[in-house]
């Protein structure tokens, strides 16, 4: 029961607000908005301390943009005459805010990014799928999950001890807090160029079509990236059936790609374009032969050349003999004339690509064109794959096949996170979108996007093009990020869990070997076929839990001996041992057939392996780690048998998309080089493996694009500070433009543009 006291402070004193006021009332409701204000900047602080394992950096504008939210919250509380009730009220509205966070730490421990509101829409299918994991990271997080319950457990404190605060607010005054949301939001927006407006800026952050949501809420923080959004969400509702296209950024200036190899020159090849030599021919050689004929000497016999050789004819002159070396006439397709194509949409993006290709320098044959010419293909997008699934001991297959064939010893990953990410640069060979651009109507990604586009430039349909079986499989569900929508788009015939491959379906993950075992059947009875494998067994976690690693542990560990590895690298292993197994039944059962010569392996990760944690990357490399970049280092096999004992090691920095192009390249296939965002890794140009935030490394530069540090790989001793920054700026809008091109493409369905003009333009080339 209430004492007298207590009524007189809920009642008469709470009538009394009414009427003491307006500014007294807007005191009390300022009052609410500075308990969330302190909230929300706290949840901020702790997710970022969490996100960067430290707080430098912390930007200003996430603490001024965590003001509008907070006078929202603020507008929601007084509304009753007992004080009590309003601060429990007011503590309890601080509870969806609290686990709006704690799902964002729980999210980013699973997956080492934060949630965008593209992928709330498939939380069902991450609980069905990830819960496993769900707990486990909890349970490793309870530290931060109790100082993210701090402000809910204080406010709990204050509803039931603070005697004196919880006034009602009077209408009026909510009013203003309401009305006081929009404009501090546009004043903290109107304020951005104060910090700048460089790509590296706040401004850039809130303002950018492009940017990755992880980037971006490290520049203004999490709630307000959220709201932006939601803002695009709800625009795109009102743009109608165009309404999944954002506007993007223009592709700018396209002069630098012709004039960075200007700066300092093209990185090295591999191997140095092959000399023009002279070579006298022998006595009596004669004209109108081929280059294998060259220096023979002639019989006297009728050449069909119309020129009877004859020894007692005066000895002829000739000119010196220039062997034309490999042919390097450029990877273009016919009728692709980018700067006619522009005269021939009215869509300013279209228009835009045309101008950005039409000055884009193609890649050309090299010594490697054709290497591997009417060879079969295994191509394999495996989960969670990287250089610490590769191990003598626990993997012998995939030790064997990474020092053999084409050895890759600067690849890297590009992706934290999210298989069809990297499953999308692989394919297609050009970026996915990463930004926190939402879409209407649409799966979540480019890879499920593309299932209503025109693909002519993708793995299975250039394979399928040529007269190769184009076969694709994955052991699980093809409903998943619609697979079975978007792989038969890219030329596949495909095989998903229990539509067309069966495997334990109690296994989660399921069995990479059972894969394998029940495709080989179907490549074998193949004249040549192009084989898409994306594997399942290396997922996380690492621990009992999983029941591929519960299955091959105790083989693993047999397999290792004694080891100072922790015990999640030794599970992780175990959970490549299925891949491991998975190759071996592929490379027996092909050499058994008599294919395995003339077949090629691809085996390329998805992304980084997020579930290891840093103590695991420490324990499997001895040492510390880079973050910015050796986190993603990782291997990608070329492998083929014919070259296991003469491995061809290149030193070029590239990455997920670059595999396709150099593909094509080894495979002498017919595509235009221009249209893809990664470059034959042979190709005499400069390379650059590209990670999904924008930070480069080439054979002179590493770069963070986050912070602009550049730690140079060359001695620059002498070297003028304008030619390092023009450098870096070209290398800056390189990257930049590749990106937004990409997303340009898809956007636009660029590539049924592109091949309807190109084939009125070949006719009348013709």
């Amino acid at each position: 029961m209430e004492s007298v006291n207590e009524k007189t402070r809920n009642g008469p004193a709470a009538s009394g607000g009414e009427r003491c006021g307006l500014p007294r009332a807007l005191l009390s409701g300022l009052g609410y908005f500075a308990f969330y204000f302190v909230s929300f900047v706290y949840f901020e602080l702790l997710l970022y301390t969490v996100v960067n394992g430290n707080v430098s950096g912390f930007s200003a504008f996430t603490v001024l943009f965590a003001m509008p939210p907070a006078l929202l919250f603020a507008a929601l509380c007084g509304f009753f005459r007992h004080r009590k009730v309003n601060r429990i009220v007011a503590a309890l509205l601080i509870l969806p805010a609290t686990v709006y966070y704690l799902v964002n730490l729980v999210y980013y421990g699973i997956f080492g990014s934060l949630l965008s509101l593209q992928f709330v829409g498939m939380g069902g299918q991450a609980i069905t799928n990830f819960g496993k994991g769900i707990w486990g990271v909890v349970f490793d997080s309870m530290h931060w999950v109790l100082l993210f319950l701090i402000p809910l457990a204080a406010g709990l404190v204050w509803a039931f001890a603070g005697r004196h605060t919880g006034r009602k607010t009077r209408h009026a005054s909510r009013l203003i807090l309401a009305a006081a949301v929009p404009l501090v939001w546009l004043a903290v927006v109107a304020a951005l160029p104060a910090g700048g407006t460089d790509e590296r800026s706040a401004y850039k952050a809130f303002h950018s079509t492009d940017i990755d949501f992880d980037t971006a809420a490290q520049k203004i923080g999490l709630m307000s990236n959220n709201i932006i959004e939601l803002r695009n969400i709800t625009a795109s509702l009102f743009r109608g059936e165009e309404g999944d296209i954002p506007s993007r950024e223009t592709l700018g200036d396209q002069t630098v790609i012709k004039n960075i190899d200007e700066i300092f020159g093209t990185s090295a090849p591999l191997t140095a374009p092959r000399p023009v030599t002279t070579k006298a021919p022998e006595t009596g050689s004669t004209t109108g032969t081929d280059s294998s004929s060259c220096g023979e000497v002639s019989s006297g016999a009728d050449t069909g050349s119309g020129v009877e050789s004859s020894a007692d004819t005066e000895e002829q002159t000739t000119e010196p003999y220039v062997d034309p070396g490999p042919d390097r006439s450029p990877h273009v397709l016919g009728g692709m004339d980018f700067a006619a194509m522009s005269g021939l949409s009215t869509n300013a993006d279209i228009i835009d690509l045309c101008n950005y290709l039409s000055n884009v320098a193609p890649t050309g044959r090299n010594e490697f064109t054709g290497l591997f010419r009417d060879y079969n293909l295994v191509y394999v997008c495996a989960e969670s794959f990287c250089s610490f699934a590769v191990n003598e001991k626990a993997t012998p297959t995939l030790y064997r096949m990474s020092r053999g064939g084409i050895v890759l010893k600067n690849y890297y990953t590009c992706f934290k996170n999210t298989t069809t990410n990297g499953e999308f640069a692989l394919l297609a060979g050009i970026w996915p979108d990463v930004s926190r651009s939402a879409k209407k109507g649409t799966d979540v990604g480019s890879m499920p996007q593309s299932a209503s586009k025109y693909m002519p430039t993708v793995l299975g349909n250039v394979f399928g093009g040529a007269g190769v079986n184009a076969l694709a499989y994955h052991n699980y569900l093809g409903t998943y990020y619609s697979r079975n929508k978007s792989l038969p788009n890219f030329g596949f015939s495909c095989k998903f869990r229990n539509d067309g491959l069966k495997v334990t379906n109690w296994y989660w993950p399921s069995s990479d070997n059972q894969m394998t075992a029940q495709a080989l059947n179907d490549l074998v009875a193949q004249d040549r076929f192009a084989a898409y494998f994306m594997t399942f067994s290396g997922h996380g976690p690492y621990d009992s839990t999983n029941a591929i690693c519960e299955k091959n542990i105790a083989t693993t560990r047999a397999m290792l001996g004694e080891t100072k590895l922790a015990d999640q690298c030794v599970y992780y292993l175990a959970g490549e041992y299925e891949l491991d197994l998975a190759m071996k039944t592929l490379i027996d059962g092909l050499e058994k057939a008599g294919k395995l010569d003339s077949t090629v392996f691809v085996i390329a990760g998805d992304h980084a392996p997020y579930y290891l944690s840093d103590a695991s990357i420490r324990s499997f490399l001895g040492r510390s780690f880079d973050n910015n970049f050796e986190y993603y280092r990782s291997t990608c096999i070329i492998w083929n048998s014919r070259f296991e004992d003469e491995p061809i090691v290149v030193e070029t920095p590239c990455c997920q998309v670059d595999i396709l192009p150099t593909i094509y390249n080894l495979f002498d296939m017919d595509y235009d080089s221009r249209l893809y965002a990664g470059q034959d890794i042979f190709a005499d140009t400069t390379h650059m493996a590209v990670l999904y935030n924008k930070n480069f490394i080439t054979d002179k530069v590493k770069y963070i694009n986050s912070s602009g540090k550049a730690t140079w790989l060359i001695d620059t001793k002498g070297i003028p500070a304008e030619t390092l920054n023009a450098y870096i700026d070209a290398c800056k809008t390189i990257v930049a433009q590749r990106y937004n091109a990409s997303l340009k493409m898809m956007d636009t369905d660029f590539y049924r543009f592109a091949y309807e003009k190109a084939a009125v333009l070949g006719q009348k080339e013709s």
